[in-house]
């Protein structure tokens, strides 16, 4: 009489013995399990490569945002540095005591402000109009400068205008 254990390898090794987890369940390829339930292999198979289609997919996707928060960090400090530079200037200019030192003293306080900010082929020079002065409502007289910057950032050229105005400051000692 054959033993148990020799009667279990006879029916492995014939693919009678049947149910989960005995070691001579019939599979097929991997797609069911003994009790017809799609089995672990197939789901292995189906999920094979996700992972580098995710990575594909996913590593443009990451850098076009960094990039994108980076160009917009830029941008934003730009605009700040012209604003900040158009305020400067229109005060300084207020001081003055003509329209033409007015002009040069902003021009001068725009171009110490903006450094390299400037940067696109005019020899990195800002634009800074004309001051012109205009009656405020209570009768102060009011100055206004106008600073444009070009800028060249990650390959995109774009123009920063940013104006300001300070009172004149007509009480001022010296000469009128």
């Amino acid at each position: 009489m054959a033993t148990r254990a020799a009667r279990l390898g006879r029916r492995v090794l014939e693919g009678r013995e049947s149910g989960p987890g005995r070691p001579g369940c019939p599979r097929r390829q991997g797609r069911q399990d003994c009790q017809g339930r799609p089995g672990r292999q197939r789901r292995k198979r189906d999920e094979a490569g996700i992972s580098t289609v995710e990575v594909v997919i996913g590593t443009p996707i990451l850098f076009l945002f960094v990039v994108t928060m980076v160009g917009l960090g830029l941008y934003a400090q730009n605009v700040g540095q012209v604003q900040d530079a158009a305020q400067d200037a229109a005060r300084m200019s207020s001081l003055q005591r003509t329209t033409s030192d007015a002009y040069n003293f902003a021009y001068d306080v725009a171009k110490d402000d903006l450094g390299g900010t400037c940067n696109d082929g005019a020899g990195g020079l800002p634009t800074v109009t004309v001051p012109t002065t205009s009656s405020g409502t209570d009768g102060v007289t009011l100055l206004t400068i106008t600073v444009e910057c070009k800028v060249t950032e990650l390959g995109i050229t774009y123009t920063i205008d940013e104006s300001s105005y300070a009172p004149v400051d007509t009480y001022r000692g010296g000469q009128p």
